[in-house]
């Protein structure tokens, strides 16, 4: 829903003009709030009463969105919206298996669906010197795969672009020690925080000159960077 041409306007607009049994539909046709991804419902509830009504209160609606977005036949628990946000609850594992496997389109499902795309979970792999027992975060671990059209996908749904990991270190600061230029200016275009240091205090910046990519240092150093400790051997 969201679009710098006044599109997004004009479709809340649209929408609260219907009456609720149009918003919600039937069975046999969904209404256009059944349709619509999961985040974008939840944006509705903020802006009107009369979503957040809907929303709270009309259990047929969380029937046919149970049924249009999980194949739902019949109800699990006390409500369809309680039915709904169990089936939702499945989805943290669901995305961060996808994004571990580079599977951008089911990330984008998973997404609109109504995933976290910032979910605290531990990951285990490798032995003890290997960084996947480190990586908690979706954004951070799509980093260093790298798997560009991933990153900008968490981005695009609401991933805080400054998280970090158990040694503090940022999507940037990984993009930058592994050498992903592409990753680097996607993350500064979103509002990544240049200098924002790790636990050890070094920064983006520290990283790409020790290892030498000067084109990285350049980006950085043209958003502003600067190095805040050194020498430094790196925790990942």
């Amino acid at each position: 829903m969201e679009s710098p041409s006044g599109e997004e306007e004009y479709e809340v607009s649209y929408l609260m003009n219907m009456p609720e049994e149009l918003l919600v539909g039937t069975e046999e046709n969904p209404g256009p709030l059944v349709e619509l991804a999961f985040p974008d419902i939840l944006g509705l509830r903020r802006v009107s009463s009369k979503f957040k009504h809907i929303i709270d209160n009309n259990d047929y609606f969380w029937k046919l969105k149970t049924q249009r977005d999980f194949g739902a036949e019949d109800r699990k628990t006390k409500s369809w919206k309680a039915d709904y946000f169990r089936y939702s609850g499945k989805l943290t594992k669901k995305l961060t298996e996808a994004v571990i496997d580079g599977n951008k389109d089911l990330v984008g499902r998973l997404l609109d669906l109504g995933a976290d795309p910032d979910p605290q979970v531990p990951i285990r792999g490798w032995g003890r010197r290997g960084i996947r027992r480190r990586i908690r975060n979706n954004l951070i671990r799509a980093t260093v795969e790298n798997h560009l059209e991933i990153v900008e996908l968490l981005l695009d749904a609401g991933a805080e672009v400054d998280a970090q990991d158990v040694r503090g270190n940022t999507a940037l600061i990984w993009a930058s020690v592994k050498g992903y230029l592409p990753i680097v200016k996607l993350l500064l275009a979103s509002g990544a925080n240049v200098n924002k240091p790790n636990s050890s205090g070094y920064t983006a910046l520290n990283y790409a000159v020790e290892k030498g990519y000067s084109e990285i240092e350049y980006v950085l150093r043209d958003a502003g960077a600067h190095e805040l400790r050194v020498p430094f051997v790196f925790e990942g």
